[in-house]
């Protein structure tokens, strides 16, 4: 009477070869998803920048007082929805240019992630990166 199966070195074998296939690509998947982190982090602080200029532009053009100077979470807020993932947030715009500048440190899944330097439309990508 034959049986059929599989032979204990070659259940091993199977597993040394999964175990050596997910040694490569944990690290490789661990890196893609925090470049995608990175990612949506550098563009919620470039629409921060935008919205904040094209709100000081509104307000110039109406004539209405210039009460785009913001330096706090609730007044970025009032520009996108900021959730949970952002402990501080500060816009300040140049009055006589109109150009924004935005300060953004994260939490929850964006922890570690800041723009600290005040990083303007052009250089959200330098000026936001993830720390130690």
């Amino acid at each position: 009477m034959k049986k059929n199966g599989f032979t204990l070195v070659e259940l091993l074998a199977v597993i040394v070869i999964l175990a050596i296939i997910l040694v490569i690509a944990v690290p490789q998947i661990m890196s893609t998803i925090d470049n995608a982190r990175l990612g949506a982090f550098r563009s919620t602080a470039k629409l921060l920048v935008s919205q904040a200029e094209k709100q000081y532009l509104v307000e110039q053009t109406l004539g209405s007082e210039i009460t785009t100077s913001y330096a706090d979470k609730a007044a970025c807020s009032n520009l996108a929805k900021l959730d949970g993932n952002y402990t501080s947030c500060e816009i300040t715009v140049n009055n006589s240019t109109g150009a924004a500048t935005v300060k953004l440190t994260g939490a929850g899944k964006f922890a570690n992630y800041s723009c600290g330097s005040g990083a303007t439309a052009s250089t959200v990508e330098t000026a936001c990166v993830k720390g130690s």
